[in-house]
């Protein structure tokens, strides 16, 4: 039986997701960007059976990095599925860090009052946890975009 195989007929749930999402990094690394689409769907779906929140949320990452660098297309629908999940877990830094992301997304592509919206979110959480660093990013941001939107 291959490690794969065994993984599909009952391994360890979390820990065979996060071998799962190993996969899927060997994969991008071999320039196999589907088989590692593959890995990390699974990856997903395993952690959402066992209910690993967090684990949603890493392969949920992986999905969003994997589509905008190797597949062309947008990691949108994977990062919105990330916020409830972060604020499930009650993970304040990494939802304004996801909200940032969007925002930073939405900028890119054109879509500037939905960017705003974002960035605007993302800034008011990052005040409200003390995260500095990141809300000057922000701040940046919004200054970025305003001089578009002029």
């Amino acid at each position: 039986m291959t490690k794969l195989e065994h993984l599909r007929f009952g391994g360890d749930g979390p820990a065979d997701a996060s071998t799962l999402i190993s996969l899927a990094n060997a994969s991008r690394e071999d320039g196999r960007p589907y088989d590692a689409l593959g890995h990390l769907r699974q990856a997903l779906a395993v952690y959402r059976t066992t209910g690993d929140r967090r684990g949603e949320i890493r392969a949920l990452d992986g999905l969003g990095d994997l589509a905008v660098g190797d597949l062309n297309e947008s990691p949108v629908p994977y990062f919105e599925q990330q916020l409830p999940v972060y604020r499930e877990v009650g993970d304040r830094v990494g939802e304004a860090s996801l909200l940032a992301i969007l925002g930073e997304v939405a900028h890119s592509d054109g879509r500037w009052a939905e960017a705003a919206v974002y960035l605007q979110a993302a800034l008011a959480l990052c005040r409200d946890v003390g995260n500095k660093a990141l809300e000057s990013a922000i701040v940046e941001a919004l200054a970025d975009l305003a001089k578009r939107v002029r």
